[in-house]
């Protein structure tokens, strides 16, 4: 259920021989001001002064720094890492209860390897990402048109492609190719199954993970884990899955290129090469009616004042009809973008 999150500690203290980088103030050389002389942390009778300390572990990394104005400003001392991946190695399947405990024991245990000592369980989350992995039918591309219609409230909506992200200052929604963003990154693929949609709700801020989750440490994260999941299923009903899938287009962009480039193959170099988009609007107008066909025949009969006229509207009839038929077999999926919707949120809202 989990990925990244983010902590701030509380109660903490730093040895002085810290397995940290310091980042030095700087200073403007027009007016001679010093900027960023911060005591970050005690180290024999004085501190360790400077911009910002950190510690950059290849599963996590840790911050030391300042914020507000030299005099009033406080030190805040921060750990990220991705909870699956400290646990086992991996950040494709997302961490549960088991896998979460074990990352935050490492996590202790890793910063006191660098001279940081705290209890990890009294920590603030101030962020938090709850994800899911839906292995699809269909490739990504084939989910874009359903996923570019989905609108998050009120937040701002960007689509990279393989990815779609809905966003504000304090929240996010973020689905993705997850075998793509895993072969971006030079990552074994070897056991993961080719059609996977990743999606990812994240708690951004400290207030925000309190007001959604009801807890704040990490050590409420672990008492009340269940309560991730409801309110991932909540935020993803609110902000994704509020359609009905009758608001969906039938047929894909893809199913329309196939079809026209059939009918437009089906006449190749012929003197009539650049009828195919007026068959292709009869081919389409027929296939609703197909299913009342003897009808509309007995109509144009009726109206039809001889017989070689009635004659040769049925032709035209009978030959939309074939294109239409041929529309239907070259189309790409007998699946519908409403199909599509149904499949997503399943996926993603049932167990």
């Amino acid at each position: 259920m989990l990925d990244t999150v983010r902590l701030t500690l509380g109660d903490y203290t730093i040895s002085g021989d810290a397995n940290l980088d310091v980042e030095r103030e700087t200073v403007n050389m027009a007016t001679d001001e010093v900027r960023g002389y911060y005591p970050l942390f005690p180290r024999g009778s004085g501190f360790v002064m400077g911009k910002k300390a950190y510690h950059n572990a290849d599963d996590w990394n840790f911050t030391l720094q300042p914020q507000g104005p030299l005099g009033d400003h406080v030190i805040v001392p921060q750990i990220s890492f991705s909870v699956p991946k400290l646990a086992t190695g991996s950040n494709y399947e997302p961490a549960d209860f088991k896998a979460t405990e074990t990352a935050f024991i490492t996590a202790e245990r890793e910063l006191r390897s660098i001279g940081v000592h705290t209890n990890i369980e009294t920590a603030t989350l101030s962020r938090l990402d709850a994800c899911k992995n839906v292995l699809t039918s269909e490739a990504f591309p084939a989910y874009a048109p359903v996923l570019a219609a989905l609108k998050g409230t009120r937040m701002n909506k960007r689509g990279y492609g393989t990815s779609f992200l809905w966003e504000n200052s304090v929240h996010e929604v973020s689905v993705y190719d997850k075998r793509a963003e895993m072969k971006r990154k030079k990552k074994n693929v070897s056991g993961v199954p080719r059609n996977v949609a990743r999606f990812e709700y994240r708690l951004l801020k400290s207030r925000k993970c309190r007001d959604i989750l009801g807890f704040r440490s990490a050590g409420d994260l672990l008492i009340g884990f269940d309560e991730v999941k409801r309110s991932y299923v909540r935020a993803m009903e609110k902000q994704l899955f509020r359609c009905s899938p009758c608001e969906f287009p039938v047929t894909t962009v893809a199913d329309y290129e196939l079809q026209l480039k059939a009918l437009k193959d089906d006449l190749g170099n012929s003197k009539n090469s650049n009828a195919w988009f007026d068959n292709f609007l009869r081919a389409r107008g027929i296939a609703s009616l197909l299913s009342e066909e003897g009808a509309v025949i007995t109509a144009v009969e009726n109206l039809c004042d001889n017989r070689m006229m009635s004659y040769r509207v049925k032709k035209k009839l009978e030959q939309a009809k074939m294109d239409a038929l041929a529309l239907e077999k070259v189309s790409s999926s007998k699946r519908t973008n409403a199909d599509r919707y149904r499949e997503l949120e399943c996926g993603v809202l049932e167990d």
